[in-house]
């Protein structure tokens, strides 16, 4: 019960990190406007690294609890990047 617990709220944090990376890159890519590289870009990366550990935050959810559990909350990716 312990680590079902442990592995939602991961979850939770882990989708709400993807959801503001998601926001996080917009406003690199709107900011873009020479049209340049968004490799050179340090608010890209900030926002391609809050994914990433979004993403490493659900892969130690789904190993904490069952997935049926966990799938569902990807949501809260989609609450968090509404404007």
């Amino acid at each position: 019960m312990q680590n079902t617990f442990l592995g939602v709220m991961i979850a939770i944090c882990g989708n709400s990190l993807i959801g503001s990376s998601f926001a996080v890159m917009k406003v690199a890519h709107m900011r873009n406007t020479d049209g340049g590289s968004y490799l050179k870009i340090p608010m890209w990366w900030v926002g391609t690294l809050l994914m990433v550990l979004g993403e490493l935050g659900n892969l130690v959810a789904y190993s904490l609890a069952k997935p049926s559990l966990i799938s569902p909350l990807g949501a809260v990716s989609v609450v968090i990047n509404v404007p």
